[in-house]
């Protein structure tokens, strides 16, 4: 009876491993061929990746990085590669009725226009090689990764016709509505599912984010007098009304733990007055407040604005909230397509030696197909650290396994 047992099982698991997607795929000889042309192009890579980073793109100005990314489509063979009214990059059309699974990487980066870009090598804490410099890692990373997984793919004949790669714009701006939204909006009935390379805000090999983090902005506007620095004495000053907020919209306690109620929060930007010689006749700042609770969000987001109220009056000065686009509950989608489209993601790291991070939270372009029910996530592919600074840092070695894990998610996603 025992023996009889195990032949049972053993029959069961051989033909388990003969349905998944993820091994079928790893046993098949165009997908090894594939997978060899990604190591065998290191220099190349790494070239394009230099050449990506050092190409100019900050958010909403991202055409000369586009180009480069249609140029390298059109070379690799996608004679109809295209940008779509909102500037994203699509390697080829997709027709009404068409099912297809889009790999998107975000073109832009947080760079701002005139800043130098120069790449130095460094090591990681664990001795890993990295390459170190503003916009190295988000999500030049993401591009150069879906741009060479195009290249191996077409060099080993394995065909994807499902598989569209796609480049978005002004994702880093808060703009995502009018980027990868745009495709969205256009495509949401031929999207099986969706893909972000960048897997922010945790930007990890292995990393597989499923749910979209809540986002609760605030933009204040102070609105005063505007009079010469003479004229001054005893008027209402928008900079001091600014100040006063920002000061006590630091000393906000915003929950780190328990991991189902952390936030974020963050005054990214500022700006106020035109010349040294006269008072601002207006003031403003940028609030980006996260949370993983609804809840939690909607209380630190209403404490925050009460803050910049009560400030507003104790300058003698008037104050309004810009409406913003992107602000959201925290989305979770469950379906029986995500819950597979997930199951693929960490099948498919799995099979690389990579230990999936399950349960991850996101908030990159993923989400706004999330958004519309559309099976989506997002994934880390290498490791970055000081994301958005000018010491950005991202692994060297672990890129080339997350392009692996783009190539092998590619072709189980497209067999389904």
């Amino acid at each position: 009876m025992f023996p009889r047992i195990v032949i049972c099982l053993l029959l069961a698991s051989s033909a388990f491993a003969q349905t998944d997607p993820v091994q079928s795929a790893l046993a098949r000889p165009d997908v090894k061929s594939a997978m060899a042309r990604l190591d065998e192009r290191r220099p190349q890579i790494l070239e394009l990746w230099k050449q990506l980073t050092l190409t100019s793109a900050p958010s909403g100005h991202e055409d000369a990085r586009a180009a480069l990314v249609v140029a390298e489509l059109k070379r690799l063979g996608y004679a109809n590669a295209y940008r779509d009214e909102a500037g994203n990059v699509v390697s080829a059309p997709i027709a009404k009725g068409e099912r297809i699974v889009a790999f998107v990487a975000h073109l832009d980066t947080v760079v701002q226009p005139g800043v130098k870009v120069a790449i130095t090598e460094g090591r990681s804490e664990s001795g890993k090689l990295t390459w170190i410099g503003p916009g190295v890692g988000d999500d030049t990373t993401g591009v150069t990764a879906l741009l060479a997984v195009a290249e191996a793919a077409q060099q080993a004949k394995l065909t994807l016709p499902n598989i569209r790669w796609v480049f978005s714009v002004n994702e880093e701006g808060g703009g995502t509505s009018e980027g990868i939204g745009r495709f969205v909006k256009d495509h949401k009935a031929e999207i099986a599912a969706f893909i972000s390379t960048d897997g922010s805000p945790i930007d990890e090999l292995g990393a597989v984010a499923d749910n979209g983090v809540g986002a609760y902005p605030v933009f204040p506007v102070f609105h005063g007098p505007g009079v010469h620095t003479i004229e001054s004495s005893g008027t209402p000053s928008t900079i001091r009304a600014a100040a006063i907020a920002i000061e006590r919209i630091y000393r906000v306690k915003v929950p780190q733990t328990p991991l189902e109620k952390r936030s974020w929060l963050n005054i990214g930007t500022m700006q106020a007055g035109t010349v040294p010689n006269a008072m601002a006749k207006t003031a403003r700042f940028t609030v980006d407040l996260r949370s993983n609770d609804a809840a939690t969000g909607r209380a630190l987001q209403a404490k925050v604005k009460a803050i910049i109220e009560q400030a507003a009056r104790e300058a003698g000065v008037k104050v309004e909230m810009t409406p913003t686009r992107w602000g959201r509950d925290p989305i979770i989608l469950n379906t029986p397509e995500q819950k597979r489209l997930v199951e693929t993601l960490w099948a498919s790291y799995r099979a690389l030696g990579v230990m999936p991070q399950k349960g991850k939270i996101g908030s990159s372009d993923f989400v706004i197909a999330l958004r519309d029910g559309i099976p989506s996530a997002g994934i880390g592919l290498t490791n970055i650290r000081r994301m958005h600074s000018p010491e950005e840092e991202a692994e060297v070695d672990a890129l080339f396994l997350g392009m692996k894990e783009v190539l092998l998610a590619a072709v189980a996603l497209n067999s389904r």
